[in-house]
């Protein structure tokens, strides 16, 4: 009895020198400094639009293209949201434009209910990821996929802004519940609704670039309170633009755009883009090792294509696929380059979350060379 009260003591005592630790260390970083001023988040500066007058413009777009099987290990929910999170991770911090889920079996094809597949379930956690999260209740309705979404590490891309972020775009869904003669209202996370010149059909995602973009950051204080204290607040305004507009004007990241793709020919036959995609890579155990790739200086890609197979090869997936008329063993043809992302050999298989990581950071220099 005498030892259990010690160890409590001990442990309270612990307790009370860590919590001054960590009080010592948000009070000397965050949020203000000796000097009394609040410190300049560089996250939230960087959209701010004085940054984003003097930002280079991106021309130039990346796609992953993974295999729905990649769920197909993971047995129960948890594991098929922490394994799909974490590839939305990799996307996010690679700034992917597009991420392609196929379907690479005959049998995933050929199911009678597909919304049940692992490559919609795969897509649909996606989706539900890359949105920012005063958005999801209003665009998602509630599914068992989704139930453990919420408690995964958040992507935190430029998009996924707080209140008080002052930013010359935002994401924003047109409401149902204001009507207009003029034109709509679409919640953008601010403290009002932003007004559009325009109709939009309600529940429309919509990237918004904003007159005022500092307008409704800040909860209105006592002294803007009118008449029957009521607060006159100020309608954000703007207009809407293409989800492209911040990467190709100012090179803001604004996350990645998801696409199912129910055949591996349809990765390339759907593609978004005018002309295709100008550079195509592909991974292979066989390729070429990426440590020793050389990158053909003459071309400038505008549209890069990177493609795993999974734990099959990118050869079964075009196997399975009874549209192509290239057979597997020479789907080396297909790509313009065929390459190793993962050479080491350490362990028997490498998984494909694992490979998108390992291969998007192998990549990079290499996608530098051929956009420059």
């Amino acid at each position: 009895m005498f030892k259990r009260k010690a160890d409590d003591s001990t442990r309270s005592k612990h307790r009370e020198e860590s919590e001054r630790t960590s009080q010592g260390k948000r009070s000397n970083s965050f949020p203000f400094k000796n000097n009394g001023k609040k410190e300049v988040d560089p996250w939230a500066q960087k959209l701010l639009p004085s940054s984003l007058a003097i930002s280079s413009p991106v021309n130039h777009t990346v796609t992953l293209a993974i295999p729905g099987s990649v769920l197909r290990g993971a047995q129960t929910r948890e594991l098929r949201s922490y394994l799909v999170g974490q590839i939305a991770r990799a996307a996010a911090i690679h700034e992917i434009d597009e991420i392609v889920v196929f379907v690479d079996s005959a049998y995933e094809a050929s199911a009678p209910d597909l919304d049940k597949t692992p490559s919609v379930t795969c897509c649909r956690l996606l989706q539900f990821l890359e949105c920012p999260a005063y958005l999801r209740r209003a665009l998602f309705p509630v599914h068992p996929d989704l139930a453990l979404a919420g408690a995964l590490p958040p992507l935190d891309m430029p998009h996924h802004m707080r209140r008080e972020d002052v930013s010359l775009y935002r994401e924003g869904v047109v409401v149902d519940n204001k009507v207009s003669t003029d034109g709509c209202y679409v919640n953008v996370g601010l403290s009002s609704e932003a007004f559009l010149s325009r109709h939009l059909k309600p529940g429309v995602r919509v990237t918004i670039e904003l007159e005022e973009p500092d307008v409704g950051t800040d909860p209105v204080n006592s002294a803007n309170r009118g008449p029957g204290n009521m607060a006159r607040k100020k309608i954000p305004t703007g207009e809407a633009v293409t989800p492209s507009k911040p990467r190709i004007t100012h090179g803001l990241y604004w996350g990645y755009q998801t696409r199912l793709a129910r055949t591996f020919g349809e990765i390339f036959s759907e593609c978004p883009y005018k002309g295709g995609y100008d550079m195509l890579i592909g991974h292979s155990i066989i390729g070429k090792s990426v440590d020793t790739l050389d990158v053909p200086r003459d071309k400038s890609c505008k549209h890069i294509l990177v493609v795993l197979g999974g734990s099959v090869g990118i050869e079964s997936c075009v196997d399975a696929d009874e549209t192509m008329a290239t057979p597997g063993r020479d789907a080396e043809t297909l790509f313009d380059l065929w390459v190793n992302l993962c050479p080491t050999g350490g362990s028997k298989a490498v998984r494909t979350e694992e490979l998108v990581l390992i291969g998007l950071a192998s990549l990079r220099p290499i996608i530098q060379k051929l956009t420059c």
